[in-house]
Formats: structure tokens, C-alpha cells, sequence
């Protein structure tokens, strides 16, 4: 589409050729260097791209490819700019840029938006590629609403262009997507057609990576047919040719696959398969870190089907079950590790804690709950052993009643998710005279307040004191030296007017600020709070600077929003983006132990993601333990349960203090409802 663009803006606007083939030149070497992550090398050729530009014609794929660029460097803001420079640079506006626009919008998670971009460059795309290219585009965004739905393949399949390597590129995107659809015997045969042509064409292309990539989808779909020995055939070559070419982002899709040829006669060369696979992941962390808003739906499952199949294997071997059911937790706690560095887009984000000892204390036991396509398996790990317990039934159906369960929290569905997740496992948490049960969350469970789960007369708050953590691993449980306990204290009561980052309003008084931070201070003396005009960066620094604090306490407003860049704590003049509140808590001289976020907005449990942040806080922050909130919760409450935690921890533990101020809260008849205690959960270490 750009050579034919320039061609035409050329002979209109008598342009010069040279010209135009210096530019197209710094284009492909910026998209080269793109492709192998040498981002300054890219950034060099855009600029030097963008200098040879004069027309607009010239401009906009400089600034198209400039907005990629941004875009998969999770440099969102100016994705956003340079593709609004292309669209403000004609009129109309090209196809192109709306199909940029669009890509930059569901980055943002604004797929209404994206859909409407998408719609827009459909209707004025007048050439064959780039209009093909869109609707892969809205079907890829459309699958996520209504996965059965193939109207826009077959649109997809109507157009007709001619050989290149673009549109082979187009139909392996088409056919990946296709393959993800429900069983259909006239598009299967349809598929069957496009794969073969594909692998043909990709053979007198001497691509290997397509021959590859075309080998691999044939294997899928053979698979799908319940053709085997085509299948394997299939997913022979195209790892023999990944191997060659040393391309490790197709080398775990395709041991995947053949992972799951072997899975059900053959679980071992599974597992091994499997192993494969997620050592070419482990290569292709540094590219993982990078923004994939797919990530966790591509990477997801093959870390789960091998926990799978090391689980099947713990039950049937019983005399190896505790060497299977440690691998199946590494397995787990590996992906953890991943899917933080994901969302943070940083391969350094989740250092392990190498010097620990993994032994548990005889009353703590952590659990991971799997959840997976046919069940959920509770994996409990006490001091001594490993211990896992299947529960019949769909993610799913968990799923419904954890969406009914957070809008509503009443005793009826929290019931119900205690039958699910903790009924079953009672019997061993009893024996093990249990009384710290620490979760490592997957999936929609990083949302759910377990405090508030009821068992028919109590809620899990009163039998246990809670504790989450992204991954035990990154969960430092070596003990802290004995030393004086020191809090900063500082929080807003009337922010001044700033707009949230997502721009859906400003923020309100918290009336109970004040108060709050006056009973902690009247605990723990120290300096006197940074209250309102005096709570903003400056005298942030300053304090930390001066003082060896080994608590700090924010009573703010703030958000963690799905999108990182979007996440921020609230300053009396500003807002601290993650990374700026990193950045202020490495200035602690010690080891942070407790960092608390109290306030209206702390989090915002919209989903696992925005809740993965929260939990991401823990680890990126460099605290050991994170007090914050699931969703908005109420000041007047807030003001009553923060103070009882922080008398609470002169006396026990941050799980058991935390447990102590719920269970006080829960006594009193104003505050019984779960909606004024169950947000609040501690991350991190609970000692």
C-alpha cells in the first residue's frame, strides 16, 4: 500500500522519484530493526525518514510506522499523537490511518472506539491488501465479543489479490483466526483449500518462517479433524524448519502442538513437549515484556496445559505425586513471573528471592487455585508436603458467579464460591490446624475479595487471616531483623481539581482523611503527617531522604487501571505514575516492610488486569507487604478500619492485624456488609 501510495502522490504532485526510493528505503530498515527489537536503530531510520519527507503523502507512513513503533513499546500517548498527526495532515483521511487509529484505541482498550476506526477505514479502503488487512483486523477484535460469528471471514475470502508476500502474511493471519472457530463443515472445507494454497505459495516464496508457519496451522487443523497422523506430519516440518531458522516465538507455538498430539497417549513426551515450549518462552521474555494485548490468552494456556498434565500424573503415580505437584507449582509461579513482566512491560520487573528458604511455617499454608477448562484443582502447599484436591465444573461457570458476586456481595453467591474454592480443602487447612492461608491467584480470582466468602454462618475473614501474593517465589520470607518501627505518614482531604488519566472525572474530599492520619500518628508518633497543600513530591523526597521509615502510609486517591500508564497515586499537585512512585520509594534507606494505600480509589477491580496491577505494586514498589483496596470504599469506614489495623500490629502480624480490624469491623451493625471491609487486602508478606 505505501509503494502504490507514493506512486500516486507522485505523479500528482510531480515528486521525485529518488526521492521517494530514499524513504522507502529508511522505511524498511526502520521496520527491520522494529522486528528484531533494536529500537534506536529504528528510531534513527524513522528520523532520518521523516527528514527526506516534504509532501504530506511523504509524512504519513513516516508517522504511521513512528506511531507502531510507539505502540508496540508501550509508548501509548505518542502512538496516539503521531497517528492523529498522519489524520491531520490530509482530508480525507486516508484508510491507512484509521486502521492505525483503531490499533492504537484497542491498545488503550477503547474497543468501541477501535471498532468504530476499524468500520471507518473499511468503507474508504479502495485497495484490496490494505481493505483485506482491516477486516482481519475487525474480525480479530469482533472474535472477542462473539467467537462463533465468521461473517467477516468470508468477507475476508472474497477479495482477491494478487501474489505477494504481504498478502501471504494475510492469509496466515486469516487462517489462525479461523482455526479458533467453532466446528463448521463448509468453512472447514473453505480453511482446508486456504491452508494448502497458503503452504504452496509460501513454499516458491522461500520464506522458510512462512513455510513454518503454514506447516504449523495445517497441523492445528488436521488436529481439529481428529486427523493425527497428518497432523504430526505436519507439525514435524514446520519445527524442523523453526528450528532452522532459529525462531523461537514459533518454536514454542509448535512444541505446544505437538505437546497435545502426544497429550492423551503419551503424557510424558507431552510434559517433555510441553518443557520445550516453555524454554523457547523463557528466551522470548525480553520480547514478551513488550505491550501484547493478546499476551495473556496466547502465552496463558501453555503454561496451563502442562499444569494439567502434571496434576493428571501427580494422581496417578502416588508415589511420585510430591515431585509432580512441586513441578506443577514452579510451572505456575514461572508464569506469575511472566505475566507481571507483561503487564509491566519489563523483563527485570519480578526478581526472585533466590536466598529464601521455601519452607513454610507449620501454620501458614498457600493455596493456588488452577483453573482450568474442565475443572479447578485446589494445590495447597503446607510446611512439609504438597497436597492438591479436584473440583468438577467449568472456569467459565466460576467466572459468572465471581461477576454476579462482585457487584452484589451477597452471602447466596459468596456461598457458592466457597463450595468451589474452599469447602473442599477445609478438611486439610482443619488437620494442619491452619490459621494463614496465603492465595496466589489466577486469572478473574485476582479480583475476588476472599475475605468475604461465607460458609453459611462465617465468612472466611473469621476462620483465617488472608494474605495474597502475584507468586510465592517473589514473596520474600526471610525474616526481618528486629528494628524500630518508623511510618510516613501523608494523605489529601481536599484534592485539588485534576482530571484522572482516564478522564471520567475529578476527584471528591475525603473528610476523613484528617482524622485517620491523626489516630495512626497518636499510635506512632514520628513526624507529623504531610497533609494536603503539604503532601506533594518535593517534601516527599525530602522526608525520605532524612528518615530511615520502615512503614508509609498514603491516604489518596489513586487508580491501577488495566493500563499501566494510566495507573497513578494523587498528590496534592499531581500524580505519581507507577514508575514515579517507584522512584520515590528506592530513596528508603531499608527495605520498605509496609507500604499502605487507603483511600476512596486505591484500585479499580475491573479486572484481572487492573487487579494484577495492584498485586504488581508489591513487587514493583520494592515493599515487602502492600495494604490496598479492590474497589472505591468508603471513607467514613476506611477511618475506622486503618486505624484498628495499625493498633492491630503492635500486637500481632500485618495477616492476623488485618484479620483482627475485619473481624472488629463485621461486630459492629453499621459496618457488617461486606462492601466496608473486604476490599482491603494485604500482598505480599504477612509477617
Amino acid at each position: 500500500m505505501r509503494f502504490i501510495l507514493f506512486v500516486c502522490c507522485a505523479l500528482y504532485c510531480g515528486l521525485c522519484p529518488a526521492k521517494e526510493s530514499q524513504i522507502n528505503q529508511q522505511l524498511d530498515l526502520a521496520h527491520h530493526h522494529r522486528q528484531l527489537g533494536a529500537n534506536q536503530q529504528s528510531q534513527a531510520h524513522l528520523q532520518q525518514a521523516m527528514a527526506l519527507a516534504v509532501q504530506p503523502a511523504q509524512k504519513i507512513p513516516v508517522l504511521l510506522q513512528q506511531s507502531q513503533w510507539a505502540l508496540e513499546n508501550n509508548q501509548l500517548a505518542e502512538a496516539l499523537h503521531c497517528a492523529e498527526q498522519a489524520r491531520d495532515l490530509t482530508k480525507p483521511t486516508p484508510a491507512q490511518v484509521f486502521n492505525q487509529l483503531a490499533k492504537v484505541a484497542l491498545a488503550q482498550q477503547q474497543t468501541a472506539l477501535a471498532a468504530d476506526y476499524y468500520q471507518q477505514a473499511a468503507q474508504i479502503a479502495d485497495n484490496p491488501l490494505l481493505k483485506q488487512e482491516i477486516i482481519i483486523n475487525q474480525w480479530a477484535l469482533a472474535q472477542e465479543q462473539n467467537p462463533a460469528d465468521e461473517t467477516l471471514y468470508w468477507q475476508a475470502r472474497q477479495i482477491l489479490l494478487k501474489p505477494s508476500l504481504a498478502a501471504l502474511k494475510q492469509q496466515l493471519k486469516l487462517a489462525r483466526l479461523a482455526l479458533l472457530l467453532p466446528d463448521n463443515s463448509k468453512l472447514n472445507q473453505d480453511l482446508a483449500t486456504l491452508l494448502r494454497q497458503t503452504l504452496e505459495q509460501a513454499k516458491h516464496t522461500q520464506q522458510a518462517v512462512l513455510v513454518s508457519m503454514a506447516h504449523g496451522y495445517l497441523s492445528q487443523f488436521y488436529q481439529q479433524q481428529q486427523k493425527d497422523k497428518e497432523s504430526l506430519q505436519h507439525i514435524r516440518q514446520a519445527i524442523f524448519i523453526a528450528q532452522q531458522e532459529q525462531t523461537d516465538d514459533l518454536l514454542y507455538l509448535w512444541y505446544a502442538q505437538l505437546a497435545r498430539l502426544f497429550a492423551a497417549n503419551d503424557p510424558k513426551a507431552a510434559i517433555d513437549h510441553y518443557r520445550r515450549a516453555i524454554q523457547q518462552l523463557q528466551l522470548l521474555r525480553p520480547v514478551m515484556s513488550r505491550h501484547d494485548p493478546h499476551f495473556y490468552y496466547q502465552v496463558m494456556p501453555v503454561y496451563l496445559a502442562l499444569v494439567d498434565l502434571l496434576l493428571q500424573q501427580a494422581d496417578k503415580q502416588p508415589h511420585q505425586a510430591q515431585t509432580y505437584l512441586l513441578q506443577a507449582r514452579d510451572v505456575l509461579e514461572q508464569y506469575k513471573t511472566v505475566e507481571l513482566e507483561n503487564y509491566f512491560h519489563d523483563p527485570c520487573v519480578a526478581p526472585s528471592k533466590p536466598d529464601q528458604t521455601t519452607q513454610l511455617p507449620p501454620h501458614v499454608a498457600v493455596l493456588h487455585p488452577v483453573l482450568l477448562p474442565n475443572r479447578t484443582v485446589l494445590l495447597l502447599s503446607f510446611h512439609n508436603r504438597l497436597q492438591q484436591i479436584s473440583v468438577a465444573g467449568q472456569d467459565k461457570d466460576l467466572h459468572r458467579q465471581l461477576r454476579h458476586f462482585l457487584k452484589y456481595l451477597d452471602q447466596t453467591t459468596g456461598k457458592r464460591l466457597y463450595d468451589w474454592l474452599l469447602q473442599p480443602i477445609q478438611a486439610a487447612l482443619k488437620t494442619a490446624q491452619i490459621d494463614t492461608l496465603v492465595i496466589v491467584p489466577q486469572g478473574k480470582l485476582l479480583t475476588l475479595p476472599f475475605a468475604a466468602l461465607f460458609d453459611g454462618k462465617h465468612y472466611l475473614i473469621q476462620q483465617f487471616a488472608l494474605v495474597t501474593t502475584p507468586a510465592l517465589h517473589l514473596t520474600d520470607l526471610n525474616q526481618l531483623q528486629a528494628s524500630t518501627l518508623s511510618l510516613l505518614l501523608g494523605g489529601l482531604s481536599e484534592p485539588q481539581k485534576q482530571t484522572s488519566p482516564t478522564g471520567l472525572r475529578n476527584f471528591g474530599p475525603l473528610p476523613h482523611v484528617s482524622q485517620e492520619l491523626q489516630q495512626i500518628y497518636t499510635l506512632y508518633g514520628g513526624d507529623k503527617p504531610l497533609l494536603n497543600k503539604d503532601f506533594i513530591l518535593p517534601k516527599l523526597y525530602q522526608a525520605l531522604q532524612t528518615q530511615n521509615y520502615t512503614m508509609i502510609h498514603f491516604a489518596t486517591h489513586g487508580e491501577f487501571n488495566r493500563n499501566t500508564a494510566k495507573s497513578f497515586v494523587l498528590t496534592y499537585d499531581s500524580q505519581l505514575a507507577m514508575d514515579q512512585l517507584k522512584a520515590l520509594l528506592a530513596t528508603v534507606k531499608k527495605p520498605l516492610d509496609l507500604l499502605t494505600l487507603s483511600a476512596c480509589e486505591t484500585a479499580v477491580g475491573d479486572d484481572e488486569q487492573a487487579a494484577l496491577g495492584l498485586a504488581g505494586l508489591a513487587i514493583k514498589s520494592g515493599a515487602h507487604s502492600v495494604l490496598a483496596s479492590l474497589w472505591p470504599v468508603y471513607d467514613d469506614a476506611t477511618a475506622v478500619l486503618i486505624p484498628d489495623f495499625y493498633a492491630q500490629l503492635k500486637k500481632h502480624n500485618k495477616a492476623k492485624a488485618l484479620q483482627q480490624a475485619q473481624r472488629h469491623m463485621l461486630a459492629q451493625p453499621r459496618y457488617q456488609h461486606p462492601k466496608y471491609w473486604a476490599s482491603f487486602i494485604l500482598i505480599g508478606r504477612w509477617f
